[in-house]
């Protein structure tokens, strides 16, 4: 069993349905009944209302069962927690994705029933993939960070746009700003290049141009924050 799975100890029994219950809380929208609502109530006032020790107890109740269910509970509450774990999400997200998915929750738990399996599997796909690259990004490993990103395109083409601000973002803090540029104008080109995201887009293309122009330097994370530096003339 690989080692993050060691991480989190617990005398309680080991039960992933309340676990997957608990990580509904965590979502906008979630619909329990009432009875497990005051379970995870509970939970919730027991973990002294803190995010990360919630999602520190979702592992918890996984215990060391290893099913599609619990690698993905594992893989996503890892992610979500805080950057001081991105090595256990980085972990638990390449276990997951490199095993049986958990089909139940791409197949039933979406809110487009009328999309296809395979459809709702590329997002699901994209989705975990996105929280890797993201993982790798926290690690500052970047050019793994790249690899990640550029994957998801094949994945779920309504999210491309994110991805193209992704890779534009990670060439920022590789100092490559022209590569960033380059990014953003290959998304100029795309069918995508509309509204909002246009918007967005022209916003983050300007800036790249400043920064270039006031020799933004950008430094690796220092107690947990990010140094940027900018002679501004």
């Amino acid at each position: 069993m690989i080692k993050f799975l060691s991480k989190i100890h617990s005398t309680k029994l080991p039960n992933p349905n309340l676990a997957e219950k608990l990580m509904c809380t965590l979502s906008v929208g979630y619909d329990l009944s009432n009875k497990d609502l005051k379970k995870c109530q509970k939970i919730w006032q027991q973990c002294n209302n803190d995010r990360s020790i919630v999602l520190k107890e979702i592992i918890s109740l996984c215990g060391n069962i290893d099913t599609p269910q619990t690698r993905y509970l594992k893989a996503k509450s890892w992610a979500w927690n805080k950057v001081e774990y991105c090595d256990y999400a980085i972990e638990s997200l390449e276990y997951y994705l490199n095993n049986p998915l958990y089909e139940e929750t791409y197949t039933y738990k979406t809110h487009n029933l009328n999309d296809s399996i395979q459809n709702k599997k590329n997002r699901h796909l994209y989705e975990m993939n996105r929280y890797l690259a993201q993982a790798y990004e926290k690690k500052q490993n970047f050019e793994k960070a790249l690899e990640v990103y550029n994957n998801c395109f094949k994945y779920d083409d309504m999210s491309t746009p994110n991805i193209y601000l992704d890779l534009a973002n990670i060439y920022r803090k590789m100092n490559q700003l022209n590569q960033s540029i380059n990014i953003l104008e290959k998304a100029k080109k795309t069918k995508y290049y509309k509204g909002q995201f246009k918007q967005v887009i022209d916003i983050k293309y300007a800036d790249y141009i400043k920064k270039i122009g006031n020799n933004y330097v950008y430094r690796l994370r220092e107690n947990g924050k990010e140094k940027e530096h900018e002679n501004i003339f």
